[in-house]
Formats: C-alpha cells, structure tokens, sequence
C-alpha cells in the first residue's frame, strides 16, 4: 500500500504527486482514499448494504438473485434487438 511512498533524496514531496488525477473521474476519491478507491457511491455517501436482500435463507435468496438476473438480462436483449432492427414498413 506505501509502495512508492517514500521521500525523494532531497526529502521534500514530489511536484506532481496528483498528476494522474489531472482531469480524471471524482478526484475526492483518489484523495480521500489513499490513492485507491472508496466504496461509496456518486454522490459520496458510503456503501451500507441498504440494497442487499436477505431472507436468512440461503437457497431462496440465490433463487431471488437469479431471476432478477435473468430479468434484467432479457430487458437488455429486448432492448438491444429493438434497436438494432427496424420494424417492416420504415
């Protein structure tokens, strides 16, 4: 995790320590962070697991998972297909 983070020779802090920042996603990420990622959201309010679902069953909750899965992943080919084919007569 310090890899790199020693000194220079001459002691004082690199110039450009934020230069692979410059221009790039949420730089409070990269500061606020260490250099690596947060789990928190867009808007900066950190993850708390309000949307995993939990029934205390194991085999129901893999099942609930698998069809909201397969849901989605049907809306997304439907809505794929839909746009790349044009209905007869346009």
């Amino acid at each position: 995790m310090l890899t790199g983070a020693s000194p220079a020779a001459n002691g004082k802090p690199p110039g450009d320590a934020l230069a692979a920042m410059k221009g790039r996603g949420n730089p409070q990420h990269f500061i606020a962070g260490g250099q690596g990622a947060l789990c928190q959201d867009s808007n900066g309010k950190p993850w708390t697991g309000d949307y995993v679902f939990s029934s205390g069953d194991l085999v129901e909750d893999l099942t609930h998972n698998f069809f909201l899965e397969t849901g989605a992943r049907n809306t997304s080919s439907r809505s794929m297909r839909w746009s790349t084919t044009r209905p007869p007569g346009r």
